[in-house]
Order: structure tokens, then sequence, then C-alpha cells
């Protein structure tokens, strides 16, 4: 296996948010800085006070050496947060639903990096009895098949936009 996946601490608070950096810049006409992504209210929200009481995270890290990158480098992280009706995500469906944010390094991408942060943090989310995460994913965005794979559903769309949900509770899923 490329890497193990590990529980976000703390201190994982500035490796988020380069993920979030590569979640939001996904796109390569339109990439961001962090000093861009750090002075948009729309997304700090999604890292601000990073860990927040409810919040839950994953970090994968490289389980061996990688050309230059040693063992342990962190290469992608996954975490859920919830936001509120007042202070909506890109993927917003409730109060009661945490929404996911995901980030993988991108000379890691495609090569299973994701599929290990979704499904280890979707048997987190299942032992800590939450019943559904939400997503927010950008029309083109190549993440959407990965999404459907791990079981997510689209409920809205919008200009090709789409918010997706993965349904944990009493529902049958790839993950238990």
């Amino acid at each position: 296996m490329l890497v193990n996946v590990r529980p976000a601490t703390a201190g994982d608070g500035p490796f988020l948010t380069d993920m979030l950096v590569h979640a939001a810049g996904w796109h390569a006409e339109r990439r961001l800085t962090r000093e861009a992504v750090l002075a948009a209210p729309e997304l700090l929200h999604y890292v601000e006070g990073w860990p927040r009481r409810d919040d839950r995270g994953v970090v994968a890290e490289l389980s061996r050496h990688q050309g230059d990158l040693p063992t342990g480098t962190p290469v992608g992280a996954a975490w859920l947060r919830y936001l509120t009706v007042d202070d909506p995500g890109y993927g917003y469906v409730d109060d009661d639903t945490p929404e996911l944010i995901i980030g993988v390094e991108e000379p890691f991408r495609r090569q299973g990096v994701g599929r290990s942060l979704l499904a280890a943090l979707a048997v987190d989310a299942q032992a800590a009895d939450i019943e559904q995460i939400s997503l927010g994913v950008e029309r083109g965005n190549g993440a959407v098949a990965l999404y459907r794979d791990m079981g997510f559903e689209t409920v809205s769309e919008r200009d090709g936009d789409r918010v997706m949900l993965l349904r944990l509770g009493g529902v049958s899923t790839p993950f238990g």
C-alpha cells in the first residue's frame, strides 16, 4: 500500500489548509494560493480553528520512501466539518450533516489515496453515529466517479455543480 491513514490531530491544521488549497483549486486553470484560500470566508470556514469539538479527519502518509519524500510524509487528508444554514458550505445539506473536504497532492492522485482516506473517514463517522456525509463537487471534477463508487449519490445539481450525499446510518455502504 502506498499510504497509511491516521487520525488528524490539532497539529495537522496547516496541512489541512494545504489540502483545501488543492481541493478548491483542483482545476489547472484555477489554481489557488494559500493566501487566497485564507482570505476567502467561503473557504476559510472549512479549516479555521481546526479542530473544533465535532470535527473528524484523517491524514494519508507515505508508507515507504517515494523519490525524495521520506516515509511518513503527508500526501492527502479528508475531514468532516459541521457548517450551518447561516454559514453554509458548497456541499451543505443541513446543520446535522457534516461536509466532507478532501485533498490529495497532485503526484499521488489516482493511486488509491483518496479512496483510502474516504474509507477510513466513513468508518470513523459510522463509529461516531454520523448518519450521513455531504460534499460539494464542481462540474468537470473527475473525483465524481470516485464519490459514486464509494456510495455517494447526487442530491442536487446547479449549473453542473453537485451536492452529493453518503448515507451511513442503517444503509448498506462499502464501509459496513
